[in-house]
């Protein structure tokens, strides 16, 4: 349980990362225009 309790923190944590950088991609993307 707690095994595949951390393996779902981690894919979470790489998801969020992914997610935050996509939003700052796009709020550089906006702020250069």
């Amino acid at each position: 349980m707690a095994r595949s309790r951390t393996r779902i923190s981690f894919n979470a944590l790489i998801i969020t990362s992914a997610f935050s950088r996509f939003v700052l991609g796009k709020l550089v993307a906006i702020f250069i225009r």
